[in-house]
């Protein structure tokens, strides 16, 4: 790749990380909030599913706040090089890749429990577990991350400060980004590829035999909607979590041959149009923390209808206060009617007996 095509790559790159950098964060808070509120004050939270992704949505959260401070230095305002910020907002991207990575395994374990074996559904997969799994994983993430706040520091390259890793921590540092590799990304990964790969597989050998106990319950509506509703929930995370390999698997392939790079195992030829590759692929990655919500809109009926359900108790509410409002004012103004023939009655009172009063002292007179 020549150079004036190199650079032409490389401001195009620019221009559209200006532009798509802060659309991808304020769409993504929204769409994440409204699925924290779907799932936390409808009837979705019943299920334990909604636990995993009520958690997914608050950690794509804080990683699209901290992507916010890397990208401000594009209008210099420089938070993300300072000390402190530097520490914080690392150890806040690394922590959070890692829940949302993990949170995506263990929502598709919990599927492959509910298709594969049914009867074990509702012991295994209840909402308390839930909760632990999630904990368990916040705690983990939390402590097998703390080492940034060690290895991270504010570097000086030609005056300028940047957050980048304590030379002095370099070995180590080395170490820790391949466990963190295989971690983070090797092992989830891989499993939530054979999850999906095995879920795939049990629903279609299974949607014949659904179909004729669904057909064979039909004085059971009860059961015969529960089965169709777990499907439903089926579809839409094996469509989610499809949707999330997708988008970071190429970033996580650079990653991969970077590491060969390094490792002497595979060597670069194009460096400049590696480079450029290596950048698209993360604003791809950076999308799986924005897109959630509108994967669920999309493939899932049942988040859909939880969704129309709130916006329409919110309009009822609203008709309902503006009802409210009117009869309170058309009470008020008939009372206030009431008060003034009432006044206008003890007026007229008081005068014709003003005027007997001088009607009788005038016949005095006389």
């Amino acid at each position: 790749m020549s150079n004036a095509t190199d650079a032409e790559t490389a401001s195009t790159l620019k221009n559209f990380q200006l532009c798509y950098t802060p659309l991808l964060i304020t769409t993504g808070l929204i769409g994440n909030s409204l699925s924290i509120h779907v799932f936390r004050n409808t009837k979705l939270k019943k299920l334990s599913s909604a636990y995993y992704l009520t958690a997914l949505a608050v950690s794509d959260n804080v990683f699209l706040c901290s992507l916010f401070a890397t990208w401000l230095p594009i209008f210099e305002v420089n938070v993300y090089d300072r000390d402190g910020f530097c520490h914080l907002l690392v150890y806040a991207g690394d922590v959070t890749s890692f829940l949302s990575v993990w949170l995506v395994a263990a929502f598709s374990f919990e599927r492959f429990i509910a298709v594969k074996y049914p009867f074990s559904r509702q012991t295994l997969c209840t909402t308390k577990r839930a909760k632990v799994t999630i904990l368990v994983l916040v705690t983990v993430s939390l402590i097998i991350f703390s080492h940034k706040f060690l290895f991270t520091r504010i570097n000086y390259y030609n005056g300028s400060p940047t957050c980048d890793v304590d030379p002095s921590w370099n070995q180590f540092s080395n170490v820790f980004n391949i466990i963190d590799f295989i971690v983070s990304y090797l092992v989830p990964v891989t499993l939530v590829i054979f999850l999906n790969v095995s879920i795939s597989r049990a629903i279609i050998t299974l949607s014949g035999i659904r179909k004729a106990l669904t057909q064979g319950l039909s004085s059971k509506n009860r059961n015969k909607n529960f089965m169709l509703s777990q499907n439903k929930i089926t579809k839409m995370l094996l469509v989610a979590s499809t949707v999330f390999l997708a988008s970071s698997c190429p970033s996580y392939v650079v990653r991969t041959l970077l590491y060969l790079h390094e490792a002497h195992l595979w060597e670069i030829k194009d460096v400049d149009s590696f480079i450029i590759a290596q950048h698209w692929s993360q604003l791809l990655f950076y999308t799986t923390f924005s897109i959630n919500f509108y994967v669920y809109c999309v493939s899932g009926q049942n988040f859909r209808s939880a969704l129309f359900g709130i916006f329409k108790q919110k309009g009822q509410r609203t008709e309902t206060v503006a009802l409210a409002d009117s009869r309170t004012l058309s009470t008020g103004s008939s009372a206030a009617s009431k008060r003034r023939k009432t006044q206008t009655i003890i007026i007229e009172s008081q005068e014709i007996k003003l005027q007997m009063k001088l009607s009788n002292e005038d016949c005095v007179e006389l």
